[in-house]
């Protein structure tokens, strides 16, 4: 996932798996064997279907003098029903008064009988914010013509048309420049640039292709806990070398053209392409690249994220409100406005940023 559902609901401000009862939704009008109608008020709170069925079945037992009253929560329906466990006994509900009802999924009266089961299908919001936020990480990349998360792609392929640049399908791709790395016999490579292997994005068991390196080019495995600020340590041996320039780190990890595999010394991998120096020969898809592309979790963008979120809110305000063209909301100090069934421009203009560019 692009956004993870946790902070989607955090943005919508709705609690994750549970249903809200407050005051202004907590009575349930009940009548037991036909006598008069008594409110059943349910305990304020957060629960999810299991737990509000059993406070429920607290509260009416009670409440009605009915020991045998009973109420389940369906996860497949996503239905209450309550019921009477000895025959004969009965149960009704009135909808009018009911301030609770629906959040139940009770939308009418029923009259009296052993059991009645609510009308509606009633689920936490969380069920249906977690269906609009797929559908909104689909259109997000659909829209941007692009995968985010980070992904093998293996065997892309493209044709060669004489052209030194090659761009990825997808994107960014690693690649790191560093100057003066030092390769001891340990498997451990140490930089003194004052960057760090952590932001850069470097996890544990990567595979990242060496190229330049006077004695360490191919490909290696980052060892598990090899990830330091300025240490990498790898599970193969590497010779020792204490001045080592010009040297790329990439998720890069093979480059074929035609039917031959090319030495990882002949090109050079950027976050978006590859140069490749005298040009790719000339052909129809004998292009071949295998690489690592895209953003992990902690290093997905926050402004990507929030598009999401943005949108996300607007879908899901749009389905409560049944006003789309006229609601508008803030989300911290930014002011969101949707204007007729426009996705909210605050987002589009966030995702113009992550389109992918042809470039011919």
């Amino acid at each position: 996932m692009i956004v993870s559902l946790e902070d989607i609901l955090q943005f919508i401000d709705v609690g994750v798996g549970y249903f809200t009862i407050d005051a202004s939704h907590d009575v349930l009008l009940l009548a037991y064997n036909s006598t008069g109608t008594t409110s059943i008020e349910v305990t304020d709170g957060t629960y999810n279907g299991t737990d509000l069925a059993s406070e429920l079945q607290d509260r009416a037992s009670s409440g009605l003098s009915a020991a045998g009253m009973t109420v389940d929560y369906s996860t497949g329906t996503k239905k209450f029903t309550i019921g009477c466990a000895t025959t004969g006994e009965t149960i009704a509900y009135t909808h009018i008064g009911s301030d609770a009802g629906l959040t139940f999924g009770f939308n009418a009266d029923h009259s009296a009988s052993q059991d009645i089961t609510s009308n509606l299908a009633a689920s936490d919001p969380s069920a249906i914010i977690s269906v609009i936020h797929n559908s909104v990480e689909d259109w997000v990349e659909e829209y941007c013509d692009r995968k985010f998360e980070a992904t093998l792609y293996v065997k892309e392929r493209h044709d060669g048309i004489r052209q030194e640049v090659l761009y990825f399908d997808q994107y960014p791709v690693l690649a790191v420049n560093l100057d003066n790395l030092v390769w001891t016999a340990d498997k451990k490579v140490t930089r003194n640039d004052g960057g760090n292997f952590i932001t850069d994005g470097f996890v544990a068991a990567d595979k990242v292709l060496v190229q330049n390196s006077d004695s360490n080019s191919g490909l290696l495995t980052i060892a598990t806990g090899g990830v330091a600020a300025l240490v990498l340590t790898f599970d193969e041996a590497i010779v020792a070398d204490t001045d080592d320039d010009n040297v790329i780190l990439s998720h890069f990890r093979e480059l074929w053209v035609n039917d031959s595999v090319v030495d990882e010394d002949n090109y050079e991998v950027n976050s978006d392409h590859i140069y490749y120096p005298g040009g790719f020969s000339e052909g129809h898809k004998n292009v071949r690249i295998t690489y690592y592309a895209g953003y992990n979790s902690s290093g997905m963008p926050k402004d990507l994220q929030l598009a999401i979120k943005i949108i996300t809110r607007a879908i899901y305000q749009k389905r409560q409100e049944e006003m789309f063209g006229t609601s508008e909301y803030w989300a911290g100090d930014m002011r969101i406005k949707c204007e007729g069934n426009d996705i909210p421009k605050e987002a589009i203009e966030i995702l113009t940023r992550y389109r992918k560019v042809f470039i011919v």
